[in-house]
């Protein structure tokens, strides 16, 4: 269980939005502090995975998310795989919905 969900369990997380993962719906949703230290208390087997990135944080996610989609397609495996019809398509989709690319 990692410190977060702790926190959680106390009503001691400290201000912004985290990802939560259920145990009974599939999914990962994200709430805020106040909501989740004031009106919804962890069931069985939920916790807390990470706290979510500010707008800066994202950005920067975001270009590595760029430079890994270059390597990606750059590469003669991928090409190879693409061209089969693999899961690296699959991948390179995903990053361009992502960046907002599609």
């Amino acid at each position: 269980m990692t410190d977060l969900t702790e926190k959680w369990k106390k009503g001691e997380l400290p201000c912004g939005w985290y990802y939560v993962k259920g145990n009974r719906a599939e999914g990962i949703y994200a709430y805020t502090a106040e909501y989740l230290n004031n009106m919804y208390r962890p069931r069985n087997g939920e916790k807390i995975i990470e706290q979510v990135p500010s707008y800066d944080e994202w950005q920067q996610l975001k270009e590595l998310l760029k430079e890994c989609l270059e390597n990606i397609t750059n590469s003669w495996d991928s090409f190879i795989d693409i061209a089969a019809g693999g899961e690296t398509a699959e991948l390179i989709e995903k990053i361009n919905q992502v960046l907002g690319e599609e």
